[in-house]
């Protein structure tokens, strides 16, 4: 039994260590693959074998165990600092030299795009035009929304706040206003407390995707880092360059749209209970709910002195039969509360 408990034990510590510094194995192997090829591999395993053999057995033990924790300390490294890469990535402390312009040409893009979609969608809906015609431009009017979704709607056509110089930047920052515009709730200031109201299960689906997305991110900066090995291999430059882009491309945005999805979805289903929660009174139609979310905002912000503020009342506690020891036997233990995520970015 106790074999069969330490063989489970030492596979999940396995699997664990191997998903955290995958991105670090593949780095340092690569990295030595490169420097073996420029020597020749036989020649480079001849040296190595030799000069790892020759060494005293305490000195070759000492060189296994710092070369893991080379590798298991960089990947640790990495993993850390995952989420302020992700806010560089997105666009944040830039200079205004640099984001400016493409938050400019991103600006221009999506006007040009919201154009096309009102036009396609006056082609689908002219009856004068052929049942083919109208489905091509009703498909090119779908697929130019769900373009758009991945970008921040600006309260100001004439000034671009919300967008951001990066398609990453915009993945996210629609997700954070999006709450913001349809309820009127700022996402930055009420995330914690929406945190604190969730379900177990939306907790865990959100940090699962958010750890998908800092996982998308550490291997960015693992193929930007391969650069670092251009001295000893040229190749190390286009392939690492080639493989930050394609990280970023394939795997960073739409792990952060699947991220920022669930971001909105929680807003969507789990308001009622952040109103609930603080006592705010709940508005009945879209257009109050609205209005209602902003002072809930500037509430939970600045806070509140207004005499005509009523806030609702908490209902009854059911109280049920007390047990010998003062608890009540059908009441469970409190939900131990994980602590609040990080605000979404």
């Amino acid at each position: 039994m106790l074999s069969s408990f330490w063989n489970r034990l030492g596979s999940t510590l396995l699997d664990r260590w191997l998903s955290t510094a995958a991105g670090a194995l593949l780095f340092w192997g690569l990295g030595l693959a490169g420097a073996a090829w420029q020597v020749g591999f036989t020649a480079f395993a001849t040296r190595a074998s030799s000069a790892f053999t020759d060494r005293p057995v305490a000195l070759r033990a000492a060189l296994l165990v710092g070369g893991l924790v080379l590798v298991t300390g960089s990947a640790v490294v990495v993993a850390r600092i995952a989420t302020p890469i992700t806010r560089v990535i997105e666009g944040y402390h830039w200079p205004a030299l640099v984001s400016w312009p493409l938050v400019s040409w991103t600006a221009f893009r999506v006007r040009r795009a919201g154009s096309r979609y009102q036009d396609a969608w006056k082609r689908a809906e002219d009856p004068a035009r052929g049942a083919a015609a109208r489905r091509r431009a009703l498909d090119r009017a779908m697929r130019l929304e769900l373009w758009l979704r991945d970008f921040p709607v600006e309260t100001d056509s004439a000034v671009s706040v919300r967008l951001m110089p990066t398609r990453l930047g915009n993945t996210l920052r629609a997700a954070e206003t999006r709450p913001a515009d349809k309820y009127g709730l700022d996402a930055v200031v009420c995330w914690p407390r929406l945190w604190l109201t969730m379900t177990d299960s939306a907790r865990k689906e959100l940090s699962a995707a958010r750890a998908s997305l800092d996982g998308a991110v550490a291997a960015w900066c693992w193929a930007l880092l391969f650069v670092a090995w251009t001295p000893w291999q040229p190749l190390a430059l286009p392939l690492g360059l080639a493989g930050a882009w394609a990280v970023y491309r394939m795997w960073a945005i739409p792990r952060a749209a699947a991220f920022g999805a669930l971001v909105e979805a929680v807003f969507d289903v789990q308001r009622e209970a952040l109103y609930s929660a603080l006592r705010w009174p709940m508005p009945n139609d879209p257009a109050a709910e609205r209005v209602a979310g902003q002072e809930l905002t500037a509430y939970l912000w600045r806070g509140s002195h207004r005499p005509d503020l009523v806030l609702t009342s908490r209902p009854p506690v059911q109280q049920g039969p007390v047990s010998s020891e003062g608890q009540d036997p059908e009441q469970p233990n409190p939900p131990t509360v994980a602590a609040p995520a990080a605000a979404a970015d």
